[in-house]
């Protein structure tokens, strides 16, 4: 069956520049009334891949989880919030250590692991068996 390959990974490096922005803004803002805090969610349950062959992650959370955890965090003066759980803030981490080369490499090969570079529309005709 032809598969919908996913897009090359924007969205990682987009992720990486809102963490650092993020970081730097809350630096520069400290002795003023003022905060900003970056969100990362992690996998959360939403309708995005339904009438897809995509799984949803079984660590997912709801959308009301994820929203309730965020403003805790903010309440805590927190600058990052990972509301999702300990393995969300895990791989947000990892690339402070390892190279990005290494980084791109170890992701590449558990999304091809876990068949997430495979990914086809159910009920679309032009993917149909």
């Amino acid at each position: 069956m032809p598969t919908q390959r996913l897009p090359p990974p924007k969205e990682t490096p987009s992720k990486a520049f809102v963490l650092s922005f993020t970081e730097a803004l809350a630096e520069e803002l400290r002795d003023t009334d003022l905060r900003v805090m970056a969100v990362h969610p992690g996998p959360v349950k939403t309708g995005f891949f339904d009438g897809t062959t995509a799984d949803v992650n079984p660590k997912a959370v709801t959308p009301e989880h994820i929203a309730a955890k965020s403003l805790d965090d903010f309440a805590r003066g927190r600058m990052i919030s990972f509301p999702g759980g300990f393995s969300d803030r895990a791989t947000t981490y990892v690339s402070r250590f390892l190279t990005r080369k290494r980084v791109v490499h170890l992701s590449g090969n558990f999304n091809r692991k876990a068949s997430l570079d495979k990914v086809s529309y159910v009920n679309d005709p032009a993917t149909a068996r």
